[in-house]
C-alpha cells in the first residue's frame, strides 16, 4: 500500500474540497477512490456537462502521499482551465 490509512482519509477529504472548489467556479466535478491493479490507492475525478452527464474523467496516479496531494493539485488546475474555456 502506498498511504497508510490516516493518510488516505486526509486525502479523500482533500479531493471532496477540491470538487467543491471546482463546483463553486462552475465545473460540475466529482471524484472516486480506486485501486490500481498492483494495489496500490488513487483519486479518480470525474467531469459531468451542466445535465449532469458524463463528460470525461481525469486520473490523479500513485505515488506517496506527499506526491498524490501535488498530482491532485496540477489534476484540479487541469480540470479547471479545460472546463472553464
Amino acid at each position: 500500500m502506498n498511504v497508510t490509512l490516516k493518510e488516505w482519509n486526509d486525502l479523500c477529504d482533500l479531493a471532496q474540497s477540491t470538487c467543491e472548489a471546482l463546483n463553486s467556479k462552475g465545473c460540475n466535478v466529482k471524484f472516486r477512490p480506486y485501486y490500481t491493479s498492483d494495489g496500490n490507492r488513487s483519486i479518480e475525478f470525474f467531469v459531468f456537462d451542466k445535465f449532469d452527464n458524463y463528460f470525461t474523467n481525469y486520473y490523479v496516479g500513485i505515488g506517496t502521499y506527499n506526491e498524490i496531494k501535488h498530482l491532485m493539485r496540477q489534476t484540479a488546475n487541469r480540470i479547471m482551465i479545460e472546463c472553464l474555456r
